[in-house]
C-alpha cells in the first residue's frame, strides 16, 4: 500500500464509489444506514478501496467492512502491519 489512508482519503474514496457528497459521510455511514450504500454498492466500495490504496481485501474481511469507520480502522491496521 503506497497511499496512507487518512480520514479524508478514505471518505472521498467511499463517497466516490457511492456517487454521493463526501460531506454527508461520517464514521457511522455504512451498509444499510446510508441511503446509497446497499449490498450491490458495497462491492463497488470494496473495489474502490482496493484500487485507491493498492491492496487486496481478502474475501473473509469484506463482510467486516460495512461502515466508513470500519474501513478506516481496517486500512490503518493494514498500513501499520505492512503489505500482506
Amino acid at each position: 500500500m503506497t497511499r496512507r489512508p487518512d480520514h479524508d482519503a478514505v471518505r472521498n474514496t467511499v463517497a466516490y464509489a457511492l456517487a454521493c457528497d463526501p460531506a454527508v459521510m461520517d464514521a457511522g455511514s455504512g451498509l444499510g444506514s446510508h441511503p446509497d450504500w446497499d449490498s450491490l454498492t458495497h462491492l463497488s466500495v470494496i473495489l474502490a478501496i482496493e484500487k485507491a490504496f493498492e491492496l487486496s481485501v481478502p474475501d473473509d474481511d469484506v463482510p467486516l467492512l460495512v461502515s466508513l469507520g470500519a474501513i478506516e480502522m481496517y486500512l490503518l491496521n493494514t498500513y501499520q502491519e505492512g503489505p500482506q
